[in-house]
């Protein structure tokens, strides 16, 4: 049985309003993910300069002895001389001199 002519224009107003509504719905969750990973990023760079200042200001010496918390989120912990490694197979090929001599120093105060 044919549909008449008021309800297929209904159905279609109905149609195009749903096809609008999930366009919108679409755009908002977009903006939503882009506004928090950019949100995420500049909290990330607060946090690293925070930590690049704090190192600055207390300088070698006043170094406190517990783990920096950007390093150890990046760095990983080394439980033995194996797992220096296994970590410099990880780290970038110009950084491997100065994270060598990083590691061994580092073997060497924690053995005193």
């Amino acid at each position: 049985m044919p549909l008449g002519r008021p309800i297929r224009h209904r159905l279609l107003s109905v149609a195009v309003l749903g096809l609008v509504t999930a366009g919108l719905a679409g755009d908002a969750l977009y903006r939503a993910i882009s506004v928090s990973q950019s949100q995420r990023m500049e909290r990330g760079r607060e946090a690293v300069r925070d930590e690049i200042d704090r190192l600055g200001f207390a300088g070698a010496a006043g170094l406190p002895a517990t783990i920096s918390p950007i390093v150890g989120m990046r760095g990983g912990v080394l439980a033995g001389p194996g797992d220096v490694e296994h970590l410099r197979a990880a780290v970038p090929a110009l950084w491997r001199p100065r994270w060598g001599s990083a590691a061994a120093s580092s073997w060497r105060a924690r053995r005193r």
